[in-house]
């Protein structure tokens, strides 16, 4: 039995130009599999998207291994969680870390503006704002913001084709949206852009 929040699960993402996928997905399988984590990271050209769960002690070792291996900061996000939520360690590489029908984007270049919860609030009060709730159906029905557009998409691929289906309400508009961890909101608002 493990000791009450003894593991964490850490979610990360980056969108940074990648290349030598192999191996890079080797030098990260190495890694986590010697620090006994479980989960799964994405690898692509455009970035990195995981989430996993290792011993708490860990924590500062693996950010630090991330952040040197890709030479940038990383937002992590932590949980802490009495045993592994995951059954075992997976490193894939795709054709996007975040699927969006391999339209061509660079959000690392050109995205959207994350602002503050302040900022945030100021926003949503303004005349004029369409707020749009990005994440899926299921996530949306368990709750989301007043006023906010649901795209009532099963999944994030079809996030473009819901835009041009809905451009004309959104046009001379400002745009805020919001998803569960950033990655979504990054991708939409580059598409958006």
């Amino acid at each position: 039995m493990h000791k009450k929040n003894e593991f964490v699960v850490c979610s990360f993402y980056k969108f940074i130009s990648l290349n030598k996928l192999e191996t890079l997905k080797s030098k990260l399988f190495q890694f986590f599999k010697e620090n006994n984590s479980k989960g799964t990271i994405l690898i692509s050209r455009e970035g990195i998207n995981g989430s996993v769960s290792f011993k708490k002690q860990q924590t500062e070792s693996i950010q630090k291994f991330l952040e040197n291996t890709f030479s940038e900061n990383f937002f992590f996000k932590i949980q802490d969680h009495n045993a592994h939520v995951f059954i075992r360690l997976k490193i894939k590489i795709k054709k996007e870390i975040i699927k969006l029908n391999n339209i061509h984007l660079t959000p690392k270049i050109k995205t959207g503006r994350m602002v503050t919860p302040k900022e945030w609030d100021n926003l949503i009060n303004e005349k004029n704002v369409a707020i749009i709730d990005t994440r899926n159906d299921y996530e949306s029905k368990i709750g989301t913001f007043k006023n906010a557009t649901k795209t009532n998409t099963d999944n994030f691929k079809e996030f473009p084709d819901w835009v041009k289906k809905n451009s004309t309400n959104l046009k001379n508009k400002k745009i805020a949206m919001f998803c569960t961890g950033g990655i979504r909101c990054e991708k939409a608002s580059a598409f958006m852009l």
